[in-house]
């Protein structure tokens, strides 16, 4: 018999049915790896109009099922799918009027270009505020009535689409224990009460993103989650110390600390790789492919994903004409981002047209054949809670260049499998650029580093055993209180 917790991760996106950044990626390695260990564990996503249901042979266990959802009624459905290459069981959340209509960006629908509030912190779009409230909504009211095919004995929230439900099952356990408590002391049973209660959920919340915090109309539903949450975890330990602090804490660094927020680095799945063959050939196949100038002789710095300052863009520009200009250096760059920087990449490019690559684009295939091109990853994040990226780059040899902070601070050593600075500006991202041209130019020290890089090992192994040992330690703290 199967004594280990069951548990629900609940979040806006989950590779590959959907993903917009490292979340996707974590929700579907997680509960695979859950599954492998001996646990239940299972995911709850809203059933966006863009899923394919048929490609991903999700179906339908009930629709149209009338559910009242906080004072009104609406038309609720519940799909089930199984994750590609796992056991992991899904849920879906269908509902016309919030996820089947609009957007095909997902878990981020298209609204007014985000501001930025206090703290720094993004203000979320009126409608993917309310999209999410009622997501949490039917979320809990599916488990409060029992409509899931599964029983789970911990809720795992991710980030803050799913900060409002953990404050409206805390709300939901403290009348459980009142009542209780007044049964026990009455020694009474009230059949009629009882029956709309349950045993209280333990909650754990994973903040894979501060930044965003689900703020609009007055309301913060990732403070909600903090609070609310028995346990917070960030996705990596250095991440989790430089967000108790004001600097980095987006308004929240007092709360962090009195929930003593703990950091677990992210695992990375390397079976999702695929190889390009051996690295120099694939070097120069891509310069030609791409109309730079052939040759091993010149370095390419690469530099993949979202092009905004969070990244550290505002950094990258600064540098390049003269890297390129003094050094003859190559730089690629596949992403996309802010406006602004799109362009001034592109007018780059177009002066210097054999020493330049920018591919405006938000497929990932496009940028893993870059990291096997290249011979090093610029990373200059303003902050990184954690970043695959890196290790990414590193298991193709291309050597990250990177600022200490969050994941990247926990993933490269300095000089051994990369570059680390302290700075935030272009004269600390430069200084490393020089560092790192040093070693290209030693042939043997720059093969020594890329094996180094190469041999490194982020899988899931540890992280795995760091939330397997939460889950237990929630349910012998339930159990203890109970």
């Amino acid at each position: 018999m199967n004594t280990l917790p069951k548990v629900l991760l609940v979040a806006s996106e989950c590779a590959p049915v959907v993903k917009t950044g490292e979340l996707g990626d974590f929700i579907y390695n997680l509960p695979k790896e859950l599954i492998n260990l001996g646990f239940d564990a299972r995911v709850a996503l809203p059933l966006y109009k863009a899923i394919d249901v048929k490609k991903f042979n999700i179906k339908p266990i009930w629709r149209d099922k009338r559910l009242k959802i906080r004072k009104d009624k609406h038309n609720i459905g519940l799909w089930s799918g199984t994750l590609p290459g796992s056991k992991a069981e899904v849920y879906f959340i269908e509902n016309k009027k919030y996820f089947g209509t609009g957007t095909t960006s997902f878990a981020e629908p298209v609204s007014a270009k985000a501001t930025i509030r206090k703290y720094g912190v993004k203000a979320n779009h009126r409608k993917e505020i309310e999209r999410f409230a009622f997501f949490s909504d039917v979320v809990f009211t599916l488990l409060k009535e029992k409509l899931l095919p599964f029983e789970p004995d911990i809720i795992h929230a991710n980030d803050w689409h799913s900060g409002l439900l953990l404050k409206l099952i805390y709300e939901n356990n403290q009348a459980i224990l009142k009542f209780n408590k007044r049964q026990k002391k009455y020694n009474k049973t009230n059949q009629v009460a009882l029956a709309s209660l349950q045993n209280p959920f333990r909650t754990i919340l994973t903040i894979h993103d501060l930044s965003n915090q689900g703020i609009g109309n007055s309301k913060n539903f990732l403070k909600d989650g903090i609070f609310h949450a028995d346990v917070v975890t960030t996705v990596s330990a250095t991440y989790a110390e430089e967000i108790k602090n004001k600097e980095n804490g987006f308004g929240l660094h007092s709360l962090l600390r009195k929930k003593q927020a703990r950091g677990i680095l992210n695992g990375f799945n390397y079976d999702s790789l695929h190889s390009f063959g051996e690295k120099d050939s694939h070097k120069l196949q891509f310069q030609e492919n791409n109309g730079l100038k052939k040759g091993i002789a010149f370095p390419i710095f690469s530099m993949t994903g979202q092009f905004n300052d969070h990244k550290g863009m505002q950094w990258v520009l600064p540098v390049i004409s003269y890297v390129v200009s003094m050094f003859d250096a190559q730089f690629v760059f596949c992403g996309s981002g802010d406006e602004d920087f799109e362009k001034t990449l592109i007018k780059l490019a177009k002066k210097y047209p054999e020493n330049i690559k920018v591919t405006i684009s938000k497929e990932e295939d496009s940028a893993i054949a870059v990291y096997a091109a290249s011979d090093f990853l610029l990373m200059p994040s303003s902050f990184e809670p954690c970043g695959a990226t890196q290790m990414i780059a590193m298991s193709y040899g291309a050597l990250p260049i990177a600022r200490a902070t969050g994941g990247l601070k926990e993933t490269i050593k300095d000089s051994k499998t990369g570059f680390v600075f302290e700075e935030k500006n272009e004269k600390g991202l430069l200084k490393a650029i020089f560092r790192a041209l040093d070693v290209f130019a030693d042939e043997a020290s720059f093969n020594q580093m890329r094996e180094a890089a190469v041999s490194e090992d982020f899988g899931w192994e540890k992280p795995l055993s760091e939330y397997a040992k939460i889950y237990r330690e929630l349910m012998k703290d339930h159990t203890t209180k109970a």
